[in-house]
C-alpha cells in the first residue's frame, strides 16, 4: 500500500514538472527560476535530472527546468534622451591643508554637483589658521554667480574654521 501511495506520488511530481529533455554534458541551457545561463556538466539521467553548473555552483536539477539558451545577441531599443547618474553630493566638505588653487578645484565641482543636484546650502570646512584660506575662499565666492551669499557659520557649526555656502 505504501508502494503504491509512493508510485502514486512520483507521478504527480512527473506530470507537475513536465517531461524530462534528453540534455547533453557541454549543452548550455537558461534556467529561469534563477534566471541565469547554466552548462551542463551531467547528462539526463533515467529520473530525468541533470547536473548544471552556474556561476561555478553545480545544481542538481530536473531537465524540464532547463530550458533553451536565451539570445544574448539581441538588442534592446535604447530610449532617447540623456541619461546622467545623480552625483552623491556631500553637505560638507573638508579642504584643511590644502593649498587654495587645489581647493577651489573640489570646491567649484562640488558646487556644480550641488546646484544639479538642487542642494540650498553647503559647509566648506576650511580651517582657522592665519585666515588666508578663508578670505580667499569668500572673495571667489563673492564673484561666483552659482552662490546667492555666504555666511559666517555659529560657534557650533565651525565658526570662523568654516564658510556655509548658500545656492
Amino acid at each position: 500500500a505504501a508502494r503504491k501511495r509512493l508510485h502514486k506520488i512520483k507521478k504527480i511530481k512527473n506530470r507537475r514538472r513536465g517531461p524530462p529533455q534528453k540534455l547533453q554534458v557541454g549543452d548550455r541551457v537558461w534556467l529561469y527560476r534563477m534566471r541565469k545561463h547554466g552548462k551542463v556538466l551531467r547528462a539526463t539521467d533515467s529520473h530525468g535530472y541533470i547536473l548544471v553548473e552556474v556561476d561555478g555552483v553545480k545544481v542538481k536539477m530536473h531537465s524540464s527546468a532547463a530550458l533553451p539558451p536565451k539570445e544574448e545577441g539581441r538588442v534592446k531599443s535604447k530610449r532617447r534622451g540623456v541619461k546622467y547618474d545623480r552625483p552623491q553630493v556631500p553637505v560638507a566638505r573638508d579642504v584643511r591643508g590644502m593649498t587654495f588653487e587645489e581647493a577651489w578645484e573640489i570646491v567649484d565641482n562640488w558646487i556644480s554637483d550641488a546646484v544639479v543636484v538642487k542642494m540650498p546650502r553647503l559647509t566648506l570646512i576650511h580651517g582657522k589658521g592665519t585666515g588666508t584660506l578663508r578670505e580667499r575662499f569668500r572673495e571667489q565666492l563673492d564673484a561666483d554667480k552659482r552662490v546667492k551669499s555666504w555666511e559666517h557659520p555659529e560657534l557650533s557649526e565651525g565658526g570662523e574654521g568654516a564658510t556655509i555656502i548658500i545656492l
